[in-house]
């Protein structure tokens, strides 16, 4: 996908794109899709450089099967998310870089998978993935909190994976010692008790 991207492509491809995010999203047809191997081709699309509205817009509904998927998730969605397709990567890429409809996304994306606790043995066994995750939630925070305009709902779903991140060892003790911007301190981690990493 280039730069050439027209926005008729671009809708065309929105509205293929749509018709397979309501596949993805039905709870009677997730895993027969997932075993198709469609996704694996949308993909790739996020990982695209190009920045134009039309190619932004495409991205934006590859974001929304995912978010489709996360709805109503099983157990076997979330680990084909974070195995496969490298969810966690990709969610911090978008938070640190993205527009605030994609942050609204990705912020609503990551909540919902944090609420399996399948999502915390992963971050805790990938803590190089654990330590970018939680760095690009402490960005997002430091660009609302200087955004008279920003987005309350981005916020709510940031400060719902903290409080879940507080459940994870090593999570907690990234969040006790440094990676948890001022504004959210007092009601994620001062609460509390001091948190050691022993010798894990």
């Amino acid at each position: 996908m280039s730069g050439s991207l027209t926005w008729n492509d671009s809708n065309r491809l929105c509205w293929a794109i749509s018709l397979i995010q309501s596949i993805g999203g039905h709870p009677e047809t997730q895993i027969p899709f997932l075993s198709s191997g469609i996704i694996s081709f949308l993909l790739p699309i996020l990982d695209v450089k190009v920045e134009t509205e039309p190619v932004t817009h495409v991205k934006l509904a590859v974001l929304g099967v995912i978010g489709g998927l996360v709805k109503t998730p099983s157990k076997e969605v979330i680990s084909f998310l974070l195995e496969s397709a490298n969810i966690l990567s990709i969610i911090a890429d978008y938070l640190s870089l993205g527009s605030k409809l994609t942050q609204l996304i990705t912020a609503y994306i990551l909540s919902r998978i944090l609420e399996h606790e399948i999502t915390l043995e992963h971050l805790h066994k990938n803590r190089k993935a654990s330590f970018k995750l939680v760095n690009a939630m402490y960005k997002v925070v430091d660009q609302l909190s200087s955004d008279p305009e920003a987005d309350s709902r981005i916020l709510d779903n940031i400060v719902t994976c903290y409080k879940r991140l507080t459940q994870d060892e090593f999570a907690k003790f990234m969040l006790q010692n440094g990676l948890t911007p001022e504004q959210l301190r007092k009601d994620i981690v001062e609460s509390e008790e001091p948190t050691t990493i022993g010798d894990h």
